[in-house]
């Protein structure tokens, strides 16, 4: 609770909260302002680990930064803290629809739309109690904001055609990463690897059927090692490393030669259980201008090339080429101008173009093993086998993905990392630099688009004639003006003709007579908890002072922000990033209900239905387990550690509850007393000093009066080493937890209210 009270341009801050924190200041008249966005909290509250209420890390992250703007405050500065939810996306449609409803797509959009707004909208207030009973300090009434908001869409769709009109979004059909259980597209951060994934692993022989110019006596078949021989049907190409030898070896068993690199023989030679025998070696620039034939569709002749991704760590050191279902194969696949023909439709199933023997398979399933027998009925597959690898998965439906090629919209990241720049962001610890550069680099683009209803639309257009999209200033322009009268949902309940006028048309440059139809995808939940800054933080000229979040938000929130801002406005929406590590069970697991290591601070703070086992420790007990912690390193809780906690706050509640009874109401009525008769701070303290120091039978209790005064004075006692006061949490409580265990426990209240020094 805030109370002001200004007299002769001073201002006294008391704060009360349920331990026992006060405050008194000098403050300026117009205090310095800050700025703290926070990341849109996720409403997904349920499975999903690291982004809920009811978790360990939610909890932690929320802690720092009503830390963080505590302290600010206690400065003297003028804080802005904007809590807000990230509200859309395929995570709030899966808690908020049955799990038939999620995958049967047979919902129309409104019905998906209207059940997922009301669990969002009902998540919001639980997690906002929540937050209100843990101290976070906000104005939870009209301070805060979430991504369904009207403004914050509109504004958003104006960021998008921004970035279109730059030139930094545009539409491609382009292999990316495809859930075949939810029938979308999912961007990197959207999955979790599976290190125990299980795939059938295949050695395929290409049969050469053009020689290299440079090799004209080389023959046989050239071996290519794939975990995923459902692609073999889209093959386009075999690829090899220019600067590494390759060889002829002859297999005595099989009377063929297969061609493979050098370093690979030994390993192909145990793999296979057979005798090879090198006969020619030879750089791989000379395997230039070679082509195969198919090893399915006999008919079809696919080209030797050379590229700088394949690897001989594993395999063969040939690689082969489907553009459709490869992100570095269609790189090679556009550099050569390879044709790029995706086989499979959004259900993960062969379409039919594949074949009568693959249509309607699963290609995970069924469709890999008629792949297999294809490749052994013509005489093509050296060896099948199980291969156990790390694999991508869908982390909402916990299903493995694929990469498939589908007309969707990207960013252009890498036009984006020249502006990209974080040398004026100051970065806590200042290894998270150096992490989210190396972060950026790996991402040359970015899909944004998903196959979902429950989001943001992609304000485009399409001709029913030609399919070419239709999105100008004007369009979008119209578009965001709807959604400011009538929220987002508009894209799905007006008719075209409201969205699309023929007056909107003629500006277009289009004939009314043509016929268009709306766009169904709507945008990738990061674009819309990344271009926070654009809504929440106008008034500030679009740049927060902090971005406070876990180790993840590198390739997160972090990054999303920073490569729209900087497409935007060619630079950072933060001047610094605290970056913490994640909350842990006492053995360092990660936290799992299968596990049964989970924490719940809800039940940590209000106890639970066992109150011996699973007692109530009140909001202190996690405040001060936050504060005392590292927050650059992950951070242990359970049992243990919460009773040591508690024990630490009693030890110190013990001390500082009986000198505040006793002294805080006249310390500060003197003070007041003192300042309202016209007495000079310095005059003030000295009398204050003087006049609690006749009640002090030890002459050390004037020790204990001036500390408590500078504590309470002064946020923190950091060193001058510390990189910045403000997220020097530890040393901060180590200072405050110091003085109360060792200064402060020398003495003790007798009867009469005199303190009487003793050795402990």
């Amino acid at each position: 609770m805030l109370c002001p009270v200004k007299k002769k341009k001073m201002y006294i801050y008391i704060y009360c909260c349920e331990f026992s924190a006060a405050r008194l200041e000098w403050r300026p008249p117009r205090p310095p302002e800050r700025t703290i966005l926070s990341l849109p909290s996720r409403t997904n509250a349920g499975s999903y680990a690291v982004l809920l209420y009811d978790n360990f890390f939610c909890f932690f992250f929320q802690i720092l930064k009503d830390i963080t703007n505590r302290f600010h405050v206690m400065r003297g500065d003028r804080v802005h803290f904007m809590p807000g939810w990230d509200c859309h996306g395929l995570p709030i449609e899966m808690k908020a629809l049955t799990e038939g409803e999620v995958l049967s797509h047979n919902l129309y959009p409104m019905e998906t739309r209207q059940k997922a707004q009301k669990f969002a909208e009902e998540t919001i207030s639980k997690q906002k109690a929540a937050f209100i009973r843990w101290g976070v300090m906000a104005d939870w009434d009209s301070g805060c904001y979430s991504t369904f908001e009207k403004e914050y869409v509109a504004k958003q769709l104006e960021l998008f055609f921004d970035m279109y009109d730059k030139g930094y979004i545009y539409q491609a059909f382009k292999p990316v990463f495809w859930s075949p259980a939810t029938k979308t597209a999912l961007a990197e951060a959207e999955l979790e690897y599976n290190d125990e994934h299980v795939s059938r692993a295949t050695y395929v022989k290409f049969p050469l059927s053009k020689r290299p110019s440079k090799l004209s006596d080389v023959f046989g078949d050239v071996v290519v090692w794939t975990t995923q021989p459902w692609t073999i049907p889209a093959n386009e190409a075999v690829c090899f490393l220019p600067n590494v030898n390759y060889c002829l070896a002859k297999c005595d068993s099989l009377g063929e030669c297969l061609l493979v690199a050098v370093e690979r023989v030994p390993s192909l030679a145990d793999s296979l259980g057979m005798k090879l025998e090198v006969l020619q070696t030879f750089s791989g620039l000379k395997l230039e201008g070679g082509a195969c034939r198919h090893p399915t569709i006999p008919m079809k002749e696919i080209p030797l090339l050379p590229s700088n991704h394949v690897t001989i760590e594993k395999g063969t050191g040939l690689v082969h080429i489907a553009p459709a279902h490869g992100m570095e194969d269609y790189n090679v696949a556009s550099h050569h101008q390879l044709p790029v023909e995706c086989l499979v439709n959004e259900d993960g199933i062969f379409t039919e173009n594949a074949g009568e023997e693959l249509v309607g398979k699963f290609v995970m399933e069924q469709g890999n093993l008629a792949v297999i027998e294809q490749l052994q009925n013509a005489g093509q597959l050296l060896k099948e086998e199980e291969h156990v690898h790390s694999f991508p998965y869908d982390w909402r439906a916990q299903c493995p993905v694929l990469i498939r090629a589908s007309h969707q919209w990207f960013v252009d990241t890498s036009a984006i990392l020249k502006h990209a720049a974080l040398e004026n962001v100051e970065t806590h610890p200042k290894l998270a630099r150096g992490s989210m550069q190396a972060l950026l680099p790996q991402r040359t683009y970015w899909c944004i688009s998903r196959q979902r209803s429950w989001g943001v639309p992609i304000p485009v257009f399409y001709s029913c004639q030609t399919h070419q999209a239709l999105i100008n200033k004007h369009t979008v322009q119209h578009v965001a003006k709807l959604v400011r009268d009538h929220g987002t949902d508009c894209w799905w309940t007006l008719p075209l003709q409201e969205l699309l006028p023929n007056a909107l048309l003629e500006k277009s440059g289009k004939s009314t007579e043509e016929e268009f139809e709306r766009g169904v995808d709507i945008m990738d939940i990061w674009f819309d908890s990344g271009s926070s800054w654009a809504s929440v933080l106008e008034s500030v000229n679009h740049c927060s002072d902090l971005y406070l979040e876990g180790k993840d938000q590198l390739s997160g929130w972090f990054q999303s922000s920073l490569l729209l801002s900087c497409a935007a406005n060619k630079r950072a929406p933060f001047r610094s990033l605290l970056v913490h590590g994640f909350a842990t069970s006492e053995d360092g697991q990660k936290m799992s209900k299968s596990r049964g290591n989970v924490v719940d601070p809800m039940v940590v703070v209000n106890g639970g239905k066992d109150k011996i086992e699973e007692p109530a420790y009140g909001a202190d007990v996690l405040r001060w387990w936050a504060a005392e912690s590292n927050v650059y390193a992950d951070v242990f809780v359970g049992p243990s550690v919460l009773k040591r906690t508690e024990d630490s706050v009693f030890g110190v509640r013990s001390y500082l509850v009986t000198f505040i009874e006793v002294y805080f109401c006249l310390l500060f009525q003197v003070l007041f007393y003192l300042l309202m008769n016209g007495t000079t701070v310095k005059s003030s303290y000295n009398k204050l000093i003087s006049f609690v120091g006749l009640s002090i039978v030890n002459q050390n209790g004037h020790f204990i009066v001036i500390k408590l005064i500078i504590i309470i004075s002064v946020p923190d006692e950091t060193p001058k080493s510390a990189p910045s006061k403000v997220h020097h949490f530890k040393f901060a409580f180590a200072s405050k937890a110091h003085f109360s265990s060792s200064a402060l426990s020398t003495f003790t209240v007798s009867k009469g209210n005199e303190w009487q020094g003793h050795k402990k």
